[in-house]
């Protein structure tokens, strides 16, 4: 069973989810991007989640996302289940869609690892040989850019009724992501692009070192829905929980978690005896799903 994590306000994620057998059932495509950018504004606007960055590979997609008022879980359950219900929509599937894994859940520790889960999230076609440049990418691939930071979306017609109550279109703003404060939103939006172009040569020079080729467009929206990669894909392994390129405030951040944890399973035992516990700041499950009582937010 995976061991629950401390959700509070303010934190910035990096979250991933793989879609089932890494089938390529997003394969750029319209209704892909119409889905996913819908849904997406949505959530943002309910659960009150700022998007920095988002892409949507064939079979799995990466966001970059800061959570306001810790409602986090709420919002990528959200955007998965409408998702899934759209694309199926269009396919006729009735399966599910995702892969069983839970979602990949990363808290970025430090400024520097926000800005190397951007560039790793923007260079991600580049990095599997999909494309030589990341905007070359015919699928969903936007980050925050002080004149390209929002895009209204068209209700998809796939899956929602025209007299329901959703809104017929609505605006997803991507937001500044909570580095380079310093900067000007026009200097820290050059920058934040020549990083992104920084790790794309990089990729592209490793590429070229071990004489890989690229896919292309041409055939990126040619391949069939059900087929897979031929690529081996690790199973397993460890799935981290926080993101620091920093060896310290790695550790740091990972002694504070454990300790959180052990706060929570002392305070679990007490309950399930029917005994009084303050759970620690943070627990989220069980505070949406039954009555108990969580510490208060710690004095900053």
């Amino acid at each position: 069973m995976t061991p629950p994590r401390p959700i509070c306000p303010g934190n910035t994620h990096f979250i991933s989810r793989r879609i089932s057998q890494r089938m390529f059932l997003m394969r750029p495509r319209p209704i892909v991007e119409q889905a996913f950018l819908y849904v997406s504004a949505i959530a943002a606007e309910k659960f009150n989640v700022e998007v920095h960055a988002m892409i949507v590979m064939s079979n799995h997609w990466h966001a970059l996302l800061t959570d306001r008022e810790a409602n986090l879980p709420s919002f990528y359950k959200y955007v998965h289940m409408y998702v899934s219900k759209i694309l199926n929509c269009e396919t006729g599937r009735t399966e599910g869609m995702w892969s069983t894994e839970k979602t990949s859940v990363v808290t970025l520790v430090e400024d520097v690892d926000i800005l190397d889960r951007l560039m790793y999230l923007m260079a991600n076609p580049v990095a599997a040989q999909l494309v030589q440049r990341g905007k070359d990418w015919p699928g969903v691939r936007r980050m925050w850019q002080d004149k390209n930071a929002s895009i209204t979306v068209v209700r998809p017609e796939k899956f929602y009724r025209d007299e329901g109550e959703m809104p017929a279109e609505i605006t997803l703003t991507f937001s500044r992501p909570p580095v380079l404060e310093s900067l000007s939103d026009a200097a820290a939006s050059k920058e934040f692009g020549r990083l992104v172009r920084q790790q794309e040569k990089k990729e592209r020079k490793r590429i070229a070192s071990k004489n890989g080729r690229y896919m292309g467009v041409f055939f990126i929206l040619r391949q069939r829905l059900t087929a897979t990669p031929n690529t081996y894909a690790k199973k397993f392994g460890l799935s981290p929980r926080v993101g620091g390129i920093n060896k310290w405030a790695r550790v740091e951040a990972l002694m504070r978690l454990r300790s959180w944890y052990q706060e929570y399973r002392e305070a679990y035992e007490a309950w399930r005896k029917g005994e009084d516990a303050e759970f620690p700041y943070g627990t989220y499950q069980l505070k949406h799903q039954a009555r108990i009582t969580c510490a208060a937010a710690p004095v900053s």
